[in-house]
């Protein structure tokens, strides 16, 4: 890692930003009302969020698997992972915290735009690895890329087929059949675990 000043960080995209907060919200509000139709929770008298509370401490597996397989996941893609540029090099997240791997600058020979906007390759000197990570603002690591002297494609090589609405709309429906296999496997699992 490096002691040197942090000269631009990569947000997510708002777009995705909202998209987890309102999975979150509306897979917390499934999970809400699912557990009304709980034989088990249709013995309290008064059925409220109080009790809501009550039953998930009772029996955790539903909400211990909604915070450690949906909240913190999406909270962590969305707000926490980014790629942060220092004055001598670049850490990149490669999916979880104890991935990320620092390169220096010195140590990159070239980069390639991957999508115009929301993705840029590196290629290393030593292995001649080729890294990937995404961008919000790809003038502003262009223009550090030219600072450290790596040169580069400004041109896109290869040809991606797709827009942001249709990672969007492929992601809801990767989501839906997850929840609803999730939903299937959960009601299963909850039912073996009591």
């Amino acid at each position: 890692m490096t002691t040197q000043k942090i000269t631009y960080k990569t947000k997510t995209i708002p777009s995705i930003k909202v998209l987890a907060i309102v999975s979150c919200v509306s897979l917390f509000a499934n999970l809400y009302w699912q557990t009304f139709s709980d034989p088990v929770f249709s013995q309290y008298d008064i059925q409220g969020i109080k009790q809501f509370f009550h039953f998930h401490i009772t029996y955790p597996y539903d909400l211990l698997s909604y915070i450690f397989f949906i909240f913190i996941p999406a909270m962590y893609y969305s707000f926490i992972r980014k790629t942060v540029f220092y004055e001598d090099g670049v850490s990149i997240n490669r999916g979880l915290p104890f991935y990320n791997n620092f390169v220096a600058y010195k140590d990159i020979a070239s980069y390639e735009i991957i999508h115009s906007k929301l993705m840029i390759a590196i290629k290393l000197k030593e292995t001649s690895e080729e890294i990937v990570f995404g961008v919000n603002d790809e003038d502003r690591v262009l223009s550090l890329f030219d600072k450290a002297g790596i040169s580069g494609d400004l041109k896109t090589k290869y040809s991606i087929k797709f827009s942001i609405n249709s990672l969007i709309m492929f992601f809801f429906i990767l989501m839906g059949i997850s929840v609803a296999l999730g939903q299937t496997s959960l009601g299963l699992s909850r039912f073996l675990f009591r």
